[in-house]
């Protein structure tokens, strides 16, 4: 497999594919306000579920970048084996599996990826809706932790001379940016927030930054959908 695409994805997809998502809450300056999803204009409530359509791809890559290790992956696609919004009080949401496919690494260049594909343990997510100040990333979808451990993937490495031979596991957090969630559309954007939110997922003892990984994400059924309070 040639090192020219880059690692990616895995911000905008676990967001709303592959997963089994419950409300969360509202950040703001005066607490947290309690929070819903929403579709046809009507408040989801618990029992109550809603297939997510799985994109297949990103709307542009999303690069997995980290300088401490001069690495750069990327992923054109990914897939999901099952994803919905599903109605209730709890706050958190589940990721069954999801797999990111055309994947290779664009540098160091003695390395090799020994898979193209990517898959992921299952997650844990937790849904935040944020109003940051700054206006650059108003919302965010934190992909808090696996859901035992901390490693989200295992990745392989292979080249004689390659510093991250062997088997290294990408472990932690990390979030990424959903603008306008609050607003009933019938598609979403998700996109990987870099370094501004992204600071506790690693590989190797060094930082990792998602950046891009635009994606469009829709429901089944194609209708609206919004996440909001109630």
């Amino acid at each position: 497999m040639s090192a020219a695409k880059t690692l990616a994805a895995m911000a905008a997809v676990l967001a709303f594919c592959a997963i089994s998502a419950t409300p969360a809450f509202a950040e703001e300056e005066e607490g947290k306000t309690k929070m819903a999803w929403f579709v046809g204009g009507k408040e989801l409530t618990k029992g109550e579920n809603v297939a997510v359509a799985s994109p297949g791809s990103l709307d542009s890559p999303a690069v997995f970048n980290s300088p401490g290790l001069s690495l750069k992956i990327s992923c054109s696609s990914y897939s999901t084996a099952k994803a919905e919004l599903v109605g209730g009080e709890e706050e958190k949401a589940l990721v069954e599996s999801a797999k990111f496919e055309g994947c290779s690494e664009s540098s160091p260049a003695t390395c090799t990826l020994t898979s193209s594909t990517i898959a992921t343990v299952p997650l844990a997510l937790l849904l935040e809706l944020r109003h940051i100040h700054n206006g650059k990333l108003p919302h965010f979808l934190k992909l808090a932790h696996p859901q035992t451990g901390t490693t989200i993937a295992k990745l392989t490495f292979t080249g004689g001379s390659c510093p991250l031979a062997g088997e290294k596991p990408l472990s932690g957090s990390f979030k990424e940016g959903v603008p306008n969630l609050e607003s009933e559309e019938i598609t979403h954007i998700t996109e990987a927030s870099g370094t501004e939110e992204n600071n506790s997922l690693e590989l190797g003892g060094q930082k990792v930054y998602i950046e891009g990984g635009k994606t469009l994400i829709k429901l089944s059924s194609g209708s609206k959908w919004s996440f909001k309070a109630i």
